[in-house]
């Protein structure tokens, strides 16, 4: 994955481009996102990618104009962050 932006202000960490789709992983978050032209449409994801490689406003076109739209959401490995303040859930 490429890297987006260190600042947690940006809301998105790294992400990773393919021909039809763009992988987002978020600061603090657990789980990688992946939105294909399937789940978001052809339009949204070459927004999406263009936004990645200028490295502004992505965050927002998603939480504005894509929301839940994505294909999968896979755990990061060994990125749980389920036990951040050391509360173990049984």
């Amino acid at each position: 994955m490429e890297l987006y932006s260190e600042s947690a202000k940006a809301g998105v960490h790294l992400y990773e481009t393919g021909d039809d789709y763009i992988t987002i992983r978020f600061h603090n978050a657990s789980y990688d996102y992946k939105f294909t032209y399937e789940s978001a449409g052809q339009v949204s994801v070459e927004v999406m990618k263009k936004l990645a490689e200028q490295r502004s406003g992505l965050s927002t076109y998603i939480s504005t104009q894509v929301k839940d739209k994505f294909a999968s959401k896979t755990p990061v490995k060994g990125e749980d962050k389920t036990n951040f303040m050391n509360i173990k859930f049984e």
